[in-house]
């Protein structure tokens, strides 16, 4: 008996945490995949303005002066803050997977699956963004079948695994 509710007790500790990263990756990744991007400007901003943008950047010093130096600065800066998001974006896919990784076997194996169905989707669609991002395939083909995939089948999935979890969490006869 106490072995059982130990078990109920991580497994109920466990399953909102993993909600948790995976639903930071989907958001971080869905996010810098998509195809509307906004950036200011670079390219109208005086000295002044392009310096102050600059100062509160994530970058370090060398490619702050990259984009000072760059012929069209609103296109190497796009380029890089790109690499920036997509540091990011690995690094909360991997907090998930990891996560989910260790602490799986506390997940029931049906919900472990669409965790993992759902991990594998986010990441797929990362890579692919990334690879295009750097192979710049301007009018050309780009790589657009995870990410498609991630666009269409994403939302409907995560949705799903929200009602299980919650179910798992709140029907006390399932535990």
């Amino acid at each position: 008996m106490d072995r059982t509710t130990k078990l109920h007790q991580k497994e109920f500790d466990v399953l909102p945490e993993a909600w948790g990263h995976l639903t930071d990756a989907y958001g971080v990744v869905t996010a810098t995949t998509s195809f509307l991007q906004q950036y200011p400007d670079l390219d109208q901003m005086n000295g002044a303005q392009l310096e102050e943008f600059l100062k509160d950047t994530p970058f370090k010093d060398w490619q702050k002066d990259e984009i000072r130096n760059a012929a069209k600065k609103t296109e190497k800066y796009a380029q890089s803050i790109g690499w920036y998001k997509i540091s990011k974006c690995r690094e909360a896919c991997r907090e998930s997977h990891l996560y989910l990784t260790k602490n799986g076997i506390f997940i029931p194996e049906p919900l472990k699956i669409k965790f993992q169905e759902i991990d594998k989707l986010i990441f797929d669609a990362l890579v692919e963004h990334e690879i295009n991002q750097q192979h710049d395939f301007r009018g050309q083909q780009r790589l657009d079948e995870s990410l498609k995939k991630l666009r269409t089948t994403g939302d409907g999935l995560l949705k799903e695994l929200e009602k299980d979890v919650q179910s798992r969490l709140w029907d006390s006869q399932q535990l």
